[in-house]
Order: structure tokens, then sequence, then C-alpha cells
């Protein structure tokens, strides 16, 4: 779904990386956006919205570091699967020395 409709709040207290974030999460929950789906690209993003190249970053950075998304080099970003999205999830919890101790079963 490269043309992803965002609802973004310049006046809001809520930083626009943030606000990409939690719109994405969301459209990912609701099953509007399913895994595979490919995501505008980051200079896209910026443009459509007249934003900067930071603030998309920061969104999609954020993202992949939660496994909601892949990034592949030359290829664009992606909505991850969800077995991939419950991992991160599980390791950023993990309070245990080896990520495969406590992580094992995903």
């Amino acid at each position: 779904m490269e043309n992803l409709i965002l609802e973004l709040d310049q006046t809001s207290g809520i930083p626009l990386y943030r606000q990409i974030h939690e719109q994405i999460v969301d459209m990912i929950n609701s099953g509007t956006l399913l895994p595979g789906d490919k995501l505008p690209t980051e200079r896209s993003l910026c443009q459509t919205y007249s934003l900067t190249r930071a603030t998309v970053k920061a969104a999609y950075s954020l993202l992949k570091n939660e496994g909601k998304i892949n990034a592949l080099q030359g290829s664009g970003s992606y909505i991850a699967k969800r077995d991939s999205q419950n991992a991160a999830k599980a390791a950023q919890q993990c309070h245990h020395w080896s990520y495969r101790q406590c992580c094992s079963d995903y």
C-alpha cells in the first residue's frame, strides 16, 4: 500500500514521527496494512506531507526496531509478518541474559 493516507497535526504536542508511527501501527492492528504490504519511500512521504527526511526516518526506524516493518536495501520497507513482530516485542521485554533463553518459543 504505497498510497498511505496519514492525518498529521503540525500543531499537536505529539512529535510528527510519533504520529506517523502510531498511525501505521493502528493500520497494522486493524488489518488495513497486511504483512508484505509495501510502505511509501521515505522521500515520497517527505514530499507528500512536507516533512523532513529525519522525521520519516525516525518513524520508520522505530517501526523497524519494534519488528513492525522490514527494510530491504534498494527495495523498500514492508509490513513484517506477525511472528516477526511478536519476536521483536518479546526481545524488547526480555530481561534475561540471552534472547534464546527468553524467547525460544517465538
